[in-house]
């Protein structure tokens, strides 16, 4: 099942609830959970362990998940479990895309190596081929320049060459082919070498979940300078970036990628030719190269971050870098998270998000946009929302009054659920005469909201509903419609039947059952039973079933030997 908008239907108040949406994998696992062993504990524990194991061989078979999404941004405001499970889509969707290009790859360099000994064939009746000559080309492919290696702080450095040595033009352009452009970028140009700016493909951040969050965060506070710890995990993502800006432009410098990645940072002198809004350096001519400006105090202090990075990031494109989301660590370590979870954090987050599953359920039913039972619907989620809250942050203790909140949140559910049933009964009575049913449901409401909001089951269940509500002329017809008279054969039948209360209509089977008990002393079926034994058998029993087509009859003689 494939879905791509969970949350596009949902009330407006279902996000201060953490849980999980309606349709989602772990919603459909808690409404099943609440029929499964009549939600007993115990029950509830091995359906978990058969659910984990399920989700574990979608794991190892790369299938998709069901009812995930397999792409798309992880939805913080969901309950935890939902976030891994998302997170577990995505990387199951990312290694099995890591797969398929693996088998193309080993099939192609497949067809690469048939095709190769088939021209060796050929060139053995022309030309030996040297060793050599066959080495020197291998080595000098575009995609691995053989000039430039990397100095022991990861700088660039140049191999020395003899001083006759005159590089050729084809080794001078695979030090700068360009790899891995997306296109040039407006009219920016790099700054020593005047030519157009390269936006480079780029990786995408890699998806975090809640607890990945919280876990940065302590581990900002735990340093002084906050801002430069920021930038050090970032240092990935910089590091990313930086080596496919390189390979999209060879020739650029360190003050080329600030212009493109961060224009805040790159001032300029003079404001009237300052760069448009957008970050990209104007060129109206020669004269005016290169555009004046400077980088800003933060990315000219001394020992900085980002150009320690630049000096350190190799030119290469995403193509050949190593991805900074790695699916199988990621899913190993959400599926120890799932296989290891506490089960009072599993509880929690269980009830989270079967209430919300609830509210949800209620909230799609159709009542015909009664403003009296949305505002009813909309206090519902608030109070759930509040109610849960100290289960969300886990703030539950000995002394809690949260089994309590629960309860009567539970009783505060049937209440709504069952205004809900006659909203939405009527919207479907009266669907042409809308006012009948919004004066009969206000009426109703006002009658039972002395039981909402209390919290209590011990309610008074005689109380009787009654109105006299007047009809309009054309609202007579949609009324009497409801009230379908019996037919002549209905009539007559009607005279036959025996305990009919049904308006005319036969009930469709009636049970008769007799009965005859009599005392066992005195029977001649107990002539042989002790003194004094005067207990009461029943001794008949017959059983009638009756339909419009067929009569059953059962007799039973119970004896005393």
């Amino acid at each position: 099942v494939k879905l791509s908008g969970f949350r596009k239907s949902e009330h407006k108040n279902s996000r201060f609830i953490k849980g999980a949406p309606l349709e989602s994998l772990f919603a459909q696992f808690c409404l099943s959970s609440l029929w499964f062993g009549n939600c007993n504990i115990r029950a509830i524990a091995s359906f978990w362990i058969e659910f984990v194991r399920e989700v574990r061989w979608c794991w190892e078979e790369s299938q998709p998940l069901p009812r995930m999404p397999g792409s798309g941004s992880i939805d913080l405001s969901t309950c935890l479990i939902n976030q891994k499970l998302q997170m577990l889509a995505i990387c199951i969707e990312k290694k099995q895309q890591l797969n398929e290009e693996y088998h193309d790859c080993i099939g192609s360099e497949d067809d690469h190596s048939v095709s190769m000994e088939n021209d060796q064939v050929v060139d053995v009746s022309w030309k030996t081929p040297d060793p050599g000559e066959h080495s020197d080309k291998k080595c000098n492919s575009p995609s691995t320049p053989t000039n430039v290696t990397n100095s022991v702080n990861g700088g660039p450095t140049y191999d020395t060459k003899p001083d006759d040595f005159t590089p050729s033009s084809d080794s001078k352009s695979s030090n700068y082919m360009r790899r891995g452009s997306a296109g040039v970028v407006g009219p920016m140009m790099l700054l020593k070498s005047h030519q157009s700016l390269h936006a480079p493909f780029t990786q995408e951040a890699p998806l975090m979940t809640e607890d990945m969050h919280e876990e940065r965060l302590q581990a900002v506070d735990a340093f002084s300078d906050s801002s430069s710890f920021s930038a050090q995990l970032e240092k990935e993502i910089l590091y990313s970036d930086m080596s496919a800006f390189k390979a999209a432009n060879p020739e650029a410098v360190f003050e080329d990628f600030i212009r493109w990645h961060s224009p805040g940072d790159w001032e300029i002198d003079d404001p009237l030719k300052s760069e448009p809004s957008s970050g990209f350096a104007s060129v109206d001519s020669k004269n005016d190269w290169p555009p004046r400006g400077r980088l800003s105090q933060r990315m000219s202090e001394h020992g900085n971050l980002w150009r320690k990075i630049w000096n350190d990031a190799p030119a290469l494109p995403t193509s050949e870098q190593k991805p900074l989301l790695d699916p199988n660590r990621e899913g190993e370590k959400i599926l120890h998270y799932l296989e290891t979870i506490r089960p009072h954090q599993l509880l929690e987050q269980m009830v989270c998000t079967s209430f919300m599953a609830a509210a949800d359920t209620l909230n799609q039913t159709s009542f015909g946009g009664l403003k009296q039972m949305q505002t009813k619907i909309d206090q519902l989620y608030l109070t759930a929302a509040s109610m849960l809250k100290p289960l969300q942050a886990n703030l539950l203790s000995a002394g809690s009054e949260a089994i309590e909140d629960l309860r009567r949140l539970s009783v505060i559910f049937g209440h709504v659920e069952k205004l809900l049933t006659i909203a939405a009964s009527l919207h479907r009575k009266f669907l042409q005469a809308p006012s009948m049913s919004e004066a009969i449901f206000t009426s109703y409401q006002e009658f039972y909201s002395k039981r909402m909001g209390t919290g209590s089951v011990e309610e008074n269940g005689d109380m009787e509903f009654s109105m006299k509500l007047q009809v309009r002329n054309h609202e007579r017809p949609i009324v009497s419609s409801m009230f379908t008279p019996p037919t002549v054969n209905q009539s007559w039948r009607k005279v036959l039947s025996m305990g009919n209360l049904l308006n005319g209509h036969e009930p469709i089977v009636r049970e008769i059952i007799f009965s005859k008990r009599d005392r066992v002393s005195g029977n001649h079926y107990a002539s042989h039973t002790p003194r004094g034994y005067n207990k009461e058998i029943e001794t008949y029993r017959m059983y009638i079933c009756g339909t419009s087509n067929d009569l059953r009859v059962a007799l039973s003689v119970a004896s005393c030997d």
